[in-house]
């Protein structure tokens, strides 16, 4: 439960565990949403030699006796595992004495598929309701035979795919008993650069981010109540590559994080080109302070887009005399994270830094 995932969680309030024995490997972590527990359990991709054999063992089984329902062997062992385990127990005794409780089961690629099966396992085993729990999954590989997946749809599961990711067709080249499709998966067009294989897990981070800040844009775009500090929309200073989608990405994920780090709602100005235009409107409008960014995108060879990073340079002017109250810039590479949101992380940091030095 460490890295950027971590953090966010932590920073927004939630209580995090793993668990990791000689039998199982999870993540678990629990918040109180209006009075009643919900619960994240996240089951992760490939990382060692148990989650390599696991997926070796895809000779089909059946699934709990039944005669024409057939899992994958080594998957469907990991998720009855998981339902036997002594912590996870716990939080199926949490669902069954609150029954407000929810549980949300996620994974990735290897953890997708124990997911979907660990989902299913629950429901039929009546250790949860199915109004109480979710299932998703992202670029998770085929899991069973044309029977098991036709069952799928009567269950609360959401699986998501890359285009381009090969994992989730993979055991269907190897095995005639590997067919069909969920009916809930949903494929994503890729627009963030190539700075990963298609299946790694932060290309469905990105592009999952990308699409909830339009959504957040879009809603930002429409308020007409003014807000509590004055930002304006971030500019763009250099760029290569990257498309109009993924910019628009990158711009409103600042004005998320500065309204998360300032913890007040704040006014976007669209408008405004140059820093003296956005003074005089703040000044017009009766703000005391301009938050001011500029974003440069930069790749060392264009043929390399895996090395491109961004420069974020952040500005506070007071609207009096446009003295900058407040200076600091930061850069975000490729690597480890996800660019854009280890982004986000800093402008966070950078408005609650801001706010401390007013």
């Amino acid at each position: 439960a460490t890295g950027i995932a971590g953090m966010y969680l932590k920073d927004r309030g939630w209580q995090l565990a793993r668990v990791k024995n000689e039998e199982n490997k999870y993540f678990a972590v629990r918040k109180r949403i209006e009075g009643h527990p919900v619960y994240i359990v996240a089951i992760t991709g490939t990382e060692g030699k148990r989650e390599f054999l696991s997926n070796l063992n895809y000779k089909l089984t059946p699934y709990r006796d039944s005669l024409e329902e057939q899992v994958h062997h080594g998957y469907y062992e990991m998720a009855e595992n998981i339902a036997a385990d002594r912590f996870f127990q716990h939080i199926a005794s949490q669902l069954k004495s609150d029954e407000d409780a929810l549980l949300v089961v996620t994974g990735h690629s290897l953890g997708g598929a124990v997911s979907i099966l660990l989902g299913r396992y629950l429901i039929d085993e009546g250790l949860v309701r199915p109004e109480q729990i979710e299932v998703v999954t992202f670029g998770a590989p085929m899991m069973g035979n044309a029977a098991f997946i036709a069952r799928l749809g009567d269950y609360p599961i959401q699986a998501y795919e890359l285009e381009y990711d090969i994992i989730p067709e993979f055991f269907q080249s190897y095995s005639h008993g590997y067919t069909g499709k969920l009916g809930q998966t949903v494929v994503w067009d890729s627009h963030m650069p190539d700075i990963a294989y298609s299946h790694q897990m932060m290309r469905y981070l990105d592009e999952a981010k990308l699409r909830q800040l339009h959504a957040y844009g879009q809603r930002k775009q429409r308020e007409s109540t003014p807000g509590q500090i004055y930002t304006v929309l971030p500019k763009i200073k250099e760029r290569f590559t990257l498309s109009s989608d993924v910019l628009e990405g990158y711009q409103w994920g600042v004005i998320e994080a500065q309204e998360t780090a300032l913890k007040e709602p704040v006014y976007v100005d669209t408008e405004s080109k140059t820093i003296e235009e956005a003074l005089h409107r703040a000044k017009e409008l009766g703000y005391e302070q301009v938050y001011w960014t500029e974003l440069s995108f930069f790749v060392k060879r264009e043929s390399q887009v895996r090395n491109y990073y961004v420069i974020i340079e952040k500005y506070v002017y007071r609207t009096t005399d446009g003295h900058v109250l407040h200076w600091a810039q930061d850069i975000c590479q490729s690597g480890e994270y996800s660019l854009l949101v280890s982004m986000i992380d800093r402008v966070e940091t950078y408005g609650s830094q801001a706010e401390e030095e007013k």
